[in-house]
């Protein structure tokens, strides 16, 4: 019969296995092999597999581990306090941070499950950090909080996914340098929009507003016809 010391050692390896196929995974992509990353961690591939039954499973195990990590920070949109520069030092500075935001970068672009999970647990964050500043003052109401939230959610992490693609990382195994180059090419533009806006003509935003209720009148006639 094994020991505690067994078991918590077992938990312990299991652990750092996940966190370096976490690591592989966002450096090289999700077709690195159970042999990389069991190179990597150290121990035999036979182990990765005892512990997570498959390559599949062990990718499982990372992907819920990424997104929560992600979302319990409450961080990955925006810091609704002043101290938006400390937002961006704590991703520059932090390893786990940006390891974990290449790795989403690679699982949104492939899609699935956990991209779709990932994207509405963002939404949802979004939504609440807008309704903390509109509460602190900090953050203007909008005519359409929801569809506010949904836009800036996917206007986020589709910015980050597409500056990869127009300046494709010289190596993925630097986040350092993917998060930095993006921050330096559009922090400044990006705050500039969200302090001042764009347009001056409030009438294309009433354009907007109509156009929306046509749609939804066209739905309801469409289901009355339906029913």
């Amino acid at each position: 019969m094994g020991s505690i010391g067994d078991a918590q050692d077992d938990r312990t390896t299991r652990a750092r296995v996940r966190d370096v196929a976490i690591d592989e995974f966002a450096r090289h992509g999700f077709a690195t092999t159970v042999r990389t990353i069991a190179d990597a961690a150290g121990v035999s591939p036979g182990l990765v597999i005892h512990h997570f039954g498959s390559k599949a499973g062990l990718r499982t195990e990372c992907d819920d581990t990424v997104l929560a990590a992600l979302v319990s920070s409450k961080r990955f949109l925006m810091d609704v306090s002043p101290a938006y520069e400390a937002y961006l030092d704590r991703l520059q500075n932090d390893d786990d941070s940006r390891t974990h935001i290449v790795y989403l970068l690679r699982a949104v672009a492939e899609g699935g499950d956990v991209a779709r999970a990932f994207l509405a647990k963002l939404v949802e964050q979004t939504r609440e950090s807008l309704r903390l500043g509109v509460d602190a003052g900090q953050i203007r109401p909008s005519v359409d909080e929801d569809g506010r939230a949904l836009y800036l959610a996917y206007i986020s992490i589709g910015a980050l996914l597409l500056d990869t693609v127009m300046h494709p990382p010289p190596d993925w195994s630097d986040p350092v340098g993917i998060i930095r180059g993006y921050i330096d090419r559009v922090a400044v533009a990006g705050t500039e929009v969200a302090v001042h806006g764009i347009m001056t003509d409030p009438a294309v935003l009433d354009a907007a507003l109509a156009m929306k209720d046509q749609s939804k009148n066209r739905e309801r006639l469409q289901g009355g016809e339906a029913g």
